[in-house]
């Protein structure tokens, strides 16, 4: 009797262990892929994913991710992924808009947000200019909610005083979302401006919403969610993280292709397969770093790692899920 308990045991053991793996989406500059790794020796699941139109058309370019697994019964994995849809085109210019989706399983995406989108007319010359919003970050923070944030550029609001002169309306924008589905906001609004960057503009985004990431970038912010990873038992960052302009917005990617792991000590890891690190996440002692020339993968803590070629694309953003979250 207790033979057969004990080999049940080690069954069920064996059968639990075989079912660990990692779930990332990648976020690629034309793409989002899905990705299951179980094993370095097992076919990997990847899938090029079909991003749903939004209201305004389609998506793209795509800019970031999230990813947390919201507490409750049952408890809900969530995926957040942001990017941007060119939805006209007035007087040469291109207006876009800012969008959230949100997955279950890191497969199936629905829209959650869409940034309000209008125009003005141009005092001097009567032509109707639309308004512009670009994506800045997007991440979970540690009191339990979801951040989005984006910069609004209104091109017909052209002599509002900042400390570069007149300029026109330009705004950083904070929403907020418990579970990702419904947007509240804009919680923070705060004038920005053209020259902004060299004038040592610095976001209240960082600060404010994302202080737990431990992840400076050069202009000492803190480094939202999908350019590192905020595993409870793993904590990694890329060596000389992506420096985020929220005034413009631009990134100024960084140089190295060094990630640094920080738990229980500082380790510095290379991974050779890439030229640049700009992004690492993992789960279940699976990583995977990302960055301009694509994407890499290890099973080993980092010790050894493995391109992926079928991530053909800038990598902007990774977030992992542990695979037994998603059922």
């Amino acid at each position: 009797m207790a033979r057969g308990l004990s080999l049940d045991l080690l069954t069920r053991v064996r059968n639990i262990k075989w079912q660990v793996g990692a779930i990332f989406v990648v976020v690629g500059r034309d793409n989002v892929y899905y990705y299951k790794a179980t094993s370095k020796t097992a076919p990997p699941d990847q899938r090029k994913l079909t991003i749903p139109d939004s209201p305004l058309g389609p998506v793209g370019p795509f800019s970031a991710s999230s990813y947390t697994l919201i507490s409750g019964k049952p408890p809900k994995p969530t995926f957040l992924v942001s990017g941007l849809v060119d939805h006209e085109d007035v007087d040469e210019q291109s207006a876009l808009a800012a969008v959230v989706l949100a997955s279950r399983n890191g497969l199936d995406w629905h829209h959650t947000f869409l940034s309000e989108t209008g125009f003005d007319i141009q005092s001097d010359s009567g032509s109707r200019k639309p308004w512009d919003t670009l994506v800045n970050a997007l991440v979970r923070s540690t009191d339990g909610f979801f951040y989005h944030d984006q910069r609004v550029a209104r091109p017909g609001m052209a002599q509002v005083m900042t400390p570069t002169g007149f300029n026109q309306w330009v705004h950083e924008q904070v929403y907020r979302s418990p579970t990702g589905e419904t947007w509240e906001g804009p919680i923070s609004d705060d004038q920005i401006w053209y020259g902004a960057e060299t004038m040592g503009y610095r976001s209240v985004f960082p600060p404010s919403y994302c202080t737990h990431n431990n992840c400076k970038d050069t202009l000492d912010q803190n480094v939202p969610d999908g350019f590192m990873n905020v595993s409870k038992n793993a904590l990694m960052r890329p060596k000389t993280p992506i420096t985020i302009n929220y005034g413009i917005p631009s990134f100024d990617y960084g140089e190295s292709n060094v990630i640094e792991k920080l738990v229980p000590s500082i380790v510095n890891i290379i991974v050779p397969v890439l030229e640049f690190v700009d992004c690492v996440a993992g789960a279940n002692g699976i990583w995977m770093a990302g960055g301009r020339s694509g994407a890499a993968i290890s099973f080993d803590v980092g010790a050894t790692w493995t391109k992926i070629p079928f991530i053909d694309d800038s990598v902007r953003s990774i977030s992992a899920a542990p695979q037994q979250d998603i059922k």
